[in-house]
């Protein structure tokens, strides 16, 4: 299952109204991003058509969520506390459709799944940047976009 600033990586799935589970286990960092949005239908470019609202949340502020915690699909960074042991949180789903997760590491460095009734078994999944490795010496990085800048959302 493969899930999605690092480009995300995304995994579509469909889903019914309710209640999910998403369970991790151990992984290289006490905290993961992720976003769920929903989507047209299980096509490529229906995914492609909502990537850069995810892009968009992953460079907003994040909103810590700790296990037990709610993940509602919206353009909103959820920043999943990871502590050691149990670490499941609750997905809220308003409407049965598809929806892609985008998580900035792969589900395979937490052994993540979604739970439903049985776990559920991605779509379609996309890495945008399959291999990236952490490096301290990386201290800054040059953008050039045209448009103004906000201070406040580059600095928080």
């Amino acid at each position: 299952m493969t899930y999605a600033v690092q480009k995300p990586r995304s995994a579509k799935v469909r889903l019914t109204v309710g209640r999910h589970e998403l369970v991790l286990q151990e992984g290289p960092d006490p905290s993961m991003n992720c976003v769920l949005l929903p989507v047209r239908d299980e096509r490529f470019e229906s995914l492609q058509a909502v990537q850069m609202d995810a892009v968009l949340a992953f460079s907003d502020a994040e909103v810590a969520v700790w296990p037990q915690g709610r993940i509602m699909p919206r353009k909103r960074l959820h920043k999943l506390i990871l502590p050691e042991g149990d670490k499941r949180f609750t997905i809220e789903i308003p409407e049965t459709g598809t929806y892609a997760l985008f998580t900035e590491h792969h589900p395979a460095e937490f052994q993540a799944a979604v739970l439903g009734s049985d776990p559920l078994v991605p779509l379609l999944s996309k890495e945008y940047k399959p291999d990236h490795e952490h490096d301290g010496a990386v201290s800054s990085v040059g953008i050039t976009v045209p448009g103004d800048l906000d201070g406040k959302k580059l600095n928080g």
